[in-house]
């Protein structure tokens, strides 16, 4: 293995191992890096390393912020990315069976030449392996409509770490025991190599629109989103905090008004997109602020606009992470961060001495929300 490609199978998207690149450190490589096209040839690699007791890390494409992929204990990497063939699209069965380290981008256009989606949309859409989105259980943009990637997968072919290779049931929500598929998704390669799998697809929407909210302030914001997931499943419901709005509602809709910025994806038949629109019509919402279009799309698969770079500091990346909480908690998970983690003037500083390196060269592809 040339020393190229063990260094570059060491840095993925998580903070710390991108922070030591810039600093000229190296993380810990694997000391062997192996690139199987199918379940034979990863059962083998794991048998051998099962003989010579030598650790086993799965690499997809390196898109992984949380550094699951990064071989800490050296040994072998298994690189998925051969693993990229797209057996079947069966618009009858509505599912496209593919390997595992095909880029979710391809199997999309896929189902599209056929007229079919697979509408699972997260944001790193272009860059990461199907193998990656199950492996850590994705979440889509349109996922409160459609479901999550565990909620998209019908069957799988996995090599198990004795390097038996099993096949999950292709039966929907079987009662014949557990549902093996929810075992393996999410387990990080940690109980089994996923290498090929089943994803449903869906029709293409009759209708798509969208509608935007400016809010008061987060709580209500809240209250109001709660009140519309019970009376019907929007394809996006995203929600910006009162410093995220004040730099993104401009762009999108062409007012400057202070508050808690939301929009909202409805579609399907038409018929049904027209009830839905009533009942957002006569929902209980602060201000609205404007009927976005079409062309308006890609904004809603913004997480946050911001400016191109990596995190180069620690200090820096602990004020940014994702929240998963009841509905009941959120309002004061909020009010706490606000009060014990954001820090406007330490931000302002932070920023500019990051947007200083972005003058002088260093840029790193990465993004800061």
């Amino acid at each position: 293995t040339r020393a190229i490609d063990r260094v570059t199978h060491s840095v993925d998207y998580y903070w710390l191992s991108r922070m030591w690149a810039d600093r000229g450190c190296r993380m810990p490589e694997a000391d062997i890096i192996v690139c199987p096209k199918d379940a034979e040839e990863v059962s083998k690699v794991v048998k051998i390393a099962n003989y010579y007791k030598l650790p086993v890390t799965t690499w997809g494409a390196g898109g992984g912020t949380q550094g699951g992929a990064i071989p800490v204990c050296g040994g072998i990497l298994l690189d998925t990315k051969r693993m990229n063939k797209i057996y079947e699209v069966n618009t009858e069965g509505m599912y496209i069976e593919c390997g595992t380290g095909a880029i979710y981008k391809h199997i999309e256009w896929a189902a599209n030449e056929v007229g079919k989606a697979t509408m699972h949309y997260p944001s790193s859409l272009t860059c990461s392996t199907v193998g990656g989105f199950l492996a850590h259980r994705g979440i889509g943009v349109c996922s409160t409509k459609y479901g999550k990637i565990d909620d998209m997968v019908l069957q799988m072919e996995v090599v198990l770490p004795n390097g038996d290779i099993i096949n999950t049931s292709s039966a929907p929500k079987h009662a014949a025991g557990p549902d093996l598929n929810q075992i393996f998704i999410g387990s990080e390669g940690t109980l089994g190599i996923i290498t090929k799998a089943q994803i449903r697809i869906f029709d293409q929407p009759e209708e798509r629109r969208f509608r935007g909210f400016l809010f008061r302030d987060m709580t209500g914001a809240f209250k109001a989103s709660r009140e519309l997931l019970q009376k019907f499943k929007p394809s996006v419901m995203r929600l910006y905090d009162e410093a995220e709005t004040a730099s993104l509602i401009k762009k999108i809709v062409g007012v400057e008004k202070p508050g808690a910025f939301m929009n909202v994806a409805y579609e399907g038949v038409k018929e049904l997109v027209d009830v839905e629109e009533k009942i957002l019509r006569f929902a209980r919402c602060a201000l609205v602020v404007g009927q976005l279009r079409n062309k308006a799309y890609v904004s809603i698969g913004s997480v946050a606009m911001g400016i191109g770079g990596s995190f180069l500091d620690a200090n820096m990346m602990q004020k940014y992470f994702g929240i998963r909480a009841e509905w009941v908690d959120m309002t004061e998970i909020l009010r706490r961060i606000d009060l014990e983690i954001y820090d406007k003037a330490e931000y302002e500083k932070e920023l500019k001495w990051i947007k200083t390196r972005l003058k002088e060269g260093k840029d790193y592809n990465g993004s800061i929300w």
